[in-house]
């Protein structure tokens, strides 16, 4: 076998085999917890042999093997990489190159290591940890660990209530177990300027701003938090937008979001949803797996989180897209990301009416968040068909029979996704008291 030298001095014995398979386990152990692209690359062997799956490059993994008998020296495993690894001079783990790139290894489906099965265990670990930091919120709280950058913990906690309340209809930008958990720790998915970005959209639906009618005025309630938005962004000596990071784009969105459907800028909403796809495609989030990571293992969670993170950025630029008459920026062809969210806690979590009522209270209602979720990224690719398809510059040039057979198909589309509506989302118009409306579903009529 090609990349294998086996040089044998004499027959070894039953003992020394037993070590040298507890020593080829130990070493692939590490190897794989090296790079985990390397996991699927190697088998369990039964008889302590190492096994090499077929490469595409001979020389991307060489393991030379000297076995000696019990006297002599141990085994030894070398790695060596191939000397013409190109390099952009950035490191792997920082940025996502892409197929055209000099930098991305020769891949294959083939070559991609194949994982069993285990939807259940990760919907049923993240359900568990979700619950835990639901609890831990209230806990933290009293113990002070939250810290809302100069704002009342307890007006804080209240304008993160009514973002929570209000981002189901676009989808779940900030994964709350994580935000809150490293919010209290100062963990990775915490930034000051998602906080911000956060109170800042909560503050859209207070109580007095429902009930102000003049727009200066409506804007002037989460003014303080905005004017603090912007300065952590672009004041001087600001390095938040030199690199791209997971936070940076949730705020962006939050903010681009907050701006388009409440002050009514639309050109600098446009432009915050632009720089958060660019950092987007720029970690490679349009990717989904092992594909784009050669150095970092991924939990469910992160798996989970950047997930959410592409489809509610790709939601949110068909919303604009259509709105503003202008072209989408995310396509359906250029991602790879499932649309497979495996924490459920939200979606038999029953119903608060905090944002949406003088009188708030818990309904008897599930909220439906996760189906109403993956309804809405459904949706948007059709959008984005549509778009492409029909509105396109070059569009026009297309004759009318043309035209028409893509609006046919684009038909057929819509209503298979509408006869595919689970039953809790399906929405009689003719008999309202047939089913639940919640406010977020409406967003997929």
């Amino acid at each position: 076998m090609q990349g294998l030298v086996l040089n044998w001095m004499s027959r070894p014995s039953n003992a020394r085999i037993h070590k040298l398979e507890e020593e080829n386990a130990r070493l692939r152990d590490q190897l794989c917890s090296r790079s985990p692209e390397l996991s699927g690359s190697y088998s369990d062997a039964d008889q302590g042999g190492i096994h090499l799956a077929e490469a595409t490059n001979p020389i991307e993994s060489i393991i030379t093997l000297n076995t000696f008998s019990d006297q002599t020296h141990p085994t030894k495993a070398q790695v060596v990489s191939p000397s013409n690894h190109l390099s952009t001079g950035q490191p792997d783990s920082a940025a996502f190159h892409g197929p055209s790139s000099g930098a991305t290894p020769v891949e294959t489906v083939r070559d991609r290591p194949h994982i069993p099965n285990s939807d259940e265990f990760v919907k049923n670990q993240l359900l568990a940890e979700t619950t835990r930091q639901r609890q831990l919120e209230k806990v933290n709280l009293r113990a002070g660990k939250f810290d809302f950058r100069g704002v009342d913990p307890k007006v804080g906690m209240d304008l993160l209530s009514k973002f929570w309340n209000r981002q189901h209809y676009m989808g779940s930008i900030v994964y709350r177990p994580a935000f809150m958990r490293d919010m209290a720790c100062k963990g990775p998915y915490y930034s000051d300027l998602l906080l911000i970005a956060m109170l800042f959209a909560g503050s859209m639906h207070t109580v007095d701003a429902a009930a102000l009618r003049s727009t200066g005025k409506l804007n002037s309630i989460g003014r303080p938090y905005r004017m603090k938005f912007e300065q952590a962004l672009h004041a001087s000596g600001s390095q938040v937008l030199f690199k791209s990071e997971i936070t940076t784009i949730q705020a962006l969105l939050v903010v681009s979001d907050a701006l388009f459907s409440w002050c009514n800028e639309r050109s600098l909403s446009w432009h915050y949803l632009g720089i958060a796809i660019s950092m987007l495609i720029d970690l490679g989030l349009h990717i989904d797996g092992p594909a784009r990571r050669c150095s970092k293992k991924t939990s469910a969670e992160d798996t989970e989180i950047e997930r959410r993170v592409f489809w509610a950025t790709f939601i949110s630029d068909k919303v604009q897209s259509i709105y503003q008459g202008r072209p989408t920026r995310l396509r359906e062809h250029d991602n790879r990301v499932p649309i497979a969210f495996r924490d459920e806690y939200e979606e038999l979590e029953d119903f608060h009416t905090r944002t949406y009522s003088a009188q708030p209270s818990q309904l008897d209602c599930p909220t439906y968040s996760v189906s109403t979720f993956e309804q809405l990224c459904k949706l948007s690719i059709i959008m984005d068909r549509t778009l492409c398809a029909l509105y396109a510059e070059r569009s026009a040039t297309r004759n009318a029979d043309q035209i028409w057979h893509t609006a046919q198909s684009l038909n057929i589309d819509l209503k298979s996704w509408k006869d595919g509506l689970p039953e809790c989302l399906r929405v009689d118009l003719n008999d309202p008291t047939s089913s639940n409306i919640l406010p977020h579903n409406l967003s997929l009529l």
